[in-house]
């Protein structure tokens, strides 16, 4: 059963999607303009909303957005308030030292964006910062059907501490991490119901931190893809 899951994801990762991102965008509560990239095959298929990382962009996710998007699901890559993108050097102008907690509200404009065209309750899929911010938005949020976190951790301390908020969390969520990280994000997500949670360091070589891991010039991608594509398949 195993070998054959494996195999499937290798073909999965082969192909070549047959369409292209179409850029968006859409406003936050707090009138900050977001722009993305619309990876969009149908408004029966639910969204999986891509969150890059501090420095980042919406560039992050091209070659993931159109592997995910072969599972059956619409991609949302959204460029955030912080980062190195099209958002933030907007944001930037009148707001020249953004607090990465209040990337939070753009996540929220992209779940309300993605879930006015499916009707279906989203994934997050975040990696660093986005995907601590990827769960703490999660808890308690009935528009989120599970969250994929690579490598999350404590960003935002003083304000808050991400494991202490994540007392309570029960949303079905893959958390990924390289083998140097595992002990530090196992104490992370200690309070959260363990039974909801797949904690996935790689079986061989150490990994990598965040969506790095994903990439082919990473150390056991395909350990990574593998567990990514099981985690689908469970949800």
């Amino acid at each position: 059963m195993v070998k054959r899951f494996y195999l499937t994801i290798v073909l999965l990762l082969a192909l070549q999607a047959v369409f292209s991102q179409k850029v968006v965008s859409f406003k936050t509560k707090d009138k900050v303009t977001l722009y993305a990239y619309d990876y969009h095959i149908s408004d029966s298929l639910p969204y999986v909303i891509l969150l890059h990382s501090e420095s980042g962009s919406k560039m992050e996710y091209k070659d993931i957005a159109y592997k995910i998007a072969k599972l059956g699901y619409n991609c949302l890559a959204i460029d955030m308030r912080t980062g190195n993108n099209e958002t933030s050097a907007e944001y930037k102008k009148t707001h020249p030292d953004p607090q990465p907690i209040d990337a939070q509200k753009d996540i929220e404009a992209a779940i309300t964006f993605a879930f006015k065209k499916s009707q279906q309750p989203v994934i997050l899929f975040g990696t660093g910062f986005s995907a601590s911010l990827a769960m703490l938005t999660a808890k308690g949020n009935d528009s989120i059907k599970a969250v994929i976190a690579f490598s999350p951790g404590e960003y935002f301390l003083p304000t808050l501490k991400v494991e202490d908020q994540l007392a309570g969390y029960h949303k079905k969520t893959f958390v990924a991490c390289s083998q140097m990280e595992y002990p530090y994000i196992e104490q992370l997500i200690s309070k959260a119901d363990s039974s909801k949670i797949t904690l996935f360091k790689p079986g061989t070589g150490q990994g990598a931190h965040g969506i790095k891991a994903l990439s082919t010039k990473s150390d056991g991608y395909k350990e990574y893809w593998l567990a990514v594509y099981l985690f689908f398949k469970k949800i």
